[in-house]
């Protein structure tokens, strides 16, 4: 069934008429401001006192402050989650950075040659094997459950090529990046090194990256990241949770409400998951040398419960007490 466009006068109607939202809390101004999509949709099920089947059933009258409560909530939650997850990127930039140079440099001596590279990327997945995995790019290198050294999934390998790919298509081009140092070794510098081509990368590029080098490489990383010694399977489980991080970060580099993001990992019983990396960002933020922002504290929110919200609420308090 196609969905109609409303207006913002229409929406406002909707919402007095179908949702039982008292008239004297609305005004068109807030939907000048956000959309009905991210400031109505994503928050329904903190509001409403029932549901059934698809249809969420609200008090007679509800406050529409109700929902700008959950949304100022979840603004907070972002602005924090994107601090955080600035650094952990930009430290993760860094170490990729670094240690594949390092490859890069006993090989030629020069990280902007790429041979090895384009010899894997030329190889093909299919005919790769262990004995022709160069130090340089171990791209076809797994672990298995006792970290024992064995031949990566063919999926997994073509997930690697597709990033050796945009690396060497980002070494290899001249069209002008967004990025003002970029630009500047792309004038002067050709190919681009490798350690510039980095900063070109997406997080998912630069996680493919770090779970294909040698485990004791990934659980350096998880170290500094967790300010502790790691075993490796503690070390592999961080790096699996950073999934996690890429998800929120992806939601919030968006702009769109992340609360819906925790709800669906409740349902999908991930959700310990997902307050297992806000905490590793919260240590890795906090034992950074150069962190200089303080956050102000959330101000208090009066947030009504009901039978049918109270476990959504709760989720929420869990989520605002991690972070």
């Amino acid at each position: 069934m196609t969905k109609e466009y409303k207006n913002k006068e229409q929406q406002i109607k909707y919402l007095i008429e179908n949702k039982n939202i008292d008239p004297l809390t609305l005004s068109t101004e807030l939907f000048e401001y956000r959309s009905y999509v991210s400031l109505v949709n994503p928050y329904k099920e903190f509001v409403c006192k029932n549901k059934i089947g698809e249809t969420h059933i609200y008090d007679d009258p509800t406050d529409f402050s109700l929902f700008l409560n959950i949304a100022y909530i979840d603004d907070f939650i972002s602005s924090r989650l994107n601090l955080y997850i600035n650094a952990f990127e930009k430290h993760l930039k860094s170490f990729i950075a670094s240690v594949y140079s390092e490859k890069m440099n006993k090989v030629s001596r020069n990280c902007d040659d790429y041979a090895t590279w384009e010899l894997i990327k030329a190889s093909g997945s299919t005919n790769l094997s262990l004995k022709i995995f160069h130090d340089c790019l171990p791209i076809g290198n797994d672990y298995d459950k006792k970290f024992t050294l064995i031949c990566a999934e063919e999926e997994v390998i073509s997930k690697r090529i597709s990033v050796v790919s945009t690396i060497l298509k980002l070494s290899s081009t001249t069209t002008s990046s967004k990025n003002i140092i970029v630009n500047h070794y792309k004038a002067n510098h050709f190919p681009v090194p490798f350690w510039i081509v980095v900063h070109e990368l997406y997080l998912g590029d630069l996680l493919v990256l770090l779970g294909m080098l040698p485990i004791k490489e990934q659980v350096a990383f998880c170290e500094k990241l967790s300010n502790k010694t790691l075993n490796y399977n503690e070390a592999r489980s961080m790096i699996t949770r950073m999934t996690c991080i890429k998800n929120m970060r992806n939601i919030i580099n968006h702009y769109e409400p992340i609360v819906p993001y925790f709800l669906g990992c409740v349902n999908d019983n991930s959700l310990e998951q997902v307050k297992k990396s806000i905490q590793l960002l919260m240590i890795h933020y906090e034992n950074s040398p150069l962190k200089n922002i303080e956050i102000k504290p959330l101000k208090d929110f009066i947030l009504r419960e009901n039978d049918y919200t109270r476990k959504r609420i709760n989720m929420l308090k869990d989520i605002l007490g991690v972070i």
